[in-house]
């Protein structure tokens, strides 16, 4: 994680998109959301989409400065 604090740019935000084989729920981006705050990273906002053929999930956060 050392080198995506080092690639962003100031002010600049991380975005993790993910697109299961199938169906899931919010609760499946709780992994990711725990990962970036144990890397320093600060959670901004969270996403479901019902995509076909199955659904995808956002995570937007940006580092802790």
């Amino acid at each position: 994680m050392q080198k995506i604090h080092a690639a962003l740019a100031p002010g600049g935000k991380l975005f993790i998109i993910y697109q299961s084989p199938f169906d899931i729920d919010l609760k499946a981006a709780d992994p990711i959301i725990d990962s970036l705050k144990n890397n320093s990273f600060t959670v901004l906002d969270k996403h479901l989409k019902n995509l076909a053929p199955s659904t995808a999930l956002s995570v937007i956060s940006k580092p802790i400065k």
